[in-house]
């Protein structure tokens, strides 16, 4: 037979819990907000917002206000005479391509690649395309963001302008 001996002055942890069961839970949701707090700020901390992202939100929420529909559609085919990747949005069920730019002069050089009318492409890499539009085009560019619309509806029009100014190319 073993006999176990302690110490009169020392408790186990396992007494301590016994006798305080409230410590227990206090240490353990005192660590968990530490976690969460930590883990809140280093999330804030090493995101970062897209450069164009206040543009972007502004023409968004111009949308809103106009109380029109808008849902993201994912991303945008890529277009061989843009140099990044764009996003597509719906606005009222209708398509519009939305390209976001680290600069306004990258912005500003895409744009180069389109004539005023939006008919004769310059791509990169050289050489040039017709586009034949299914509606009317109109694109957009206001500091880092270029637009694409491809339709008539006055309503996206309208709100295009306000926030972006006219169209630099289209009909």
């Amino acid at each position: 037979m073993v006999k176990s001996y302690r110490h009169a002055n020392k408790e186990s942890w396992g007494d301590t819990a016994m006798k305080y069961p409230r410590v227990g839970g206090l240490l353990a949701a005192l660590a968990l907000l530490c976690l969460l707090l930590g883990a809140c700020g280093a999330t804030t901390a090493t995101t970062p917002q897209s450069p164009a992202a206040g543009e972007y939100n502004a023409l968004m929420n111009a949308f809103r206000s106009a109380k029109l529909t808008i849902y993201d559609g994912g991303t945008a085919a890529h277009e061989q005479f843009l140099t990044i990747a764009g996003k597509k949005i719906f606005v009222e069920g209708q398509a519009l391509e939305v390209y976001q730019y680290a600069s306004a002069n990258a912005a500003t050089h895409d744009s180069h690649n389109i004539d005023d009318d939006a008919c004769l492409i310059h791509m990169i890499g050289g050489g040039t395309k017709m586009v034949n539009w299914d509606q009317p085009p109109h694109l957009y560019k206001k500091d880092r963001l270029l637009i694409i619309y491809v339709g008539s509806d006055y309503d996206i029009i309208n709100v295009l302008v306000a926030q972006l100014g006219p169209q630099f190319a289209g009909t």
